[in-house]
């Protein structure tokens, strides 16, 4: 089974001089030592934007049918995956995520941001240096 950590972190939360980050990290419960992780950035946008631009990134990096478990402090991205409301805010990315989704057997784990969780602390530095203007992408088998 997969782990996927995301976040998503943004300065100047949705103002003209809003920049966002975010990032994943994937460890495999059946292959001790694999992870993979991967950061981007975007000028002008949310912290929900990029939330769920971090699991749909994270998603898009999980083989079809696989088991995921997706470990996330955001309770928006939980939300939104189960709505069925029209006038959901960031229709564009609602729908990409639960096209992913539907791709994979899932389950949403909650935790609390800054808790020490060892992964979400991990994509919370992360997304918070994408936001800064660092990114990049790390895989290792």
């Amino acid at each position: 089974m997969y782990q996927l950590f995301t976040d998503g972190a943004c300065k100047a939360n949705g103002t003209s001089q809003s920049k966002g980050g975010w990032a994943y990290y994937i460890e495999r419960d059946d292959l001790h030592g694999f992870s993979m992780e991967q950061t981007g950035s975007e000028e002008r946008t949310t912290n929900n934007r990029m939330e769920l631009i971090a699991v749909i990134q994270g998603l898009r990096s999980i083989p079809l049918g696989a088991k995921v478990e997706i470990i996330t402090d955001s309770r928006y991205v939980i939300t939104v995956s189960a709505t069925k409301n029209p006038k959901i805010a960031n229709p564009d990315l609602v729908a990409e995520l639960k096209r992913e989704l539907a791709r994979l057997d899932y389950s949403f784990t909650w935790v609390r941001g800054h808790s020490g969780n060892r992964g979400n602390e991990k994509v919370d530095k992360l997304a918070s240096m994408a936001a800064r203007g660092k990114i990049g992408f790390t895989a290792v088998k």
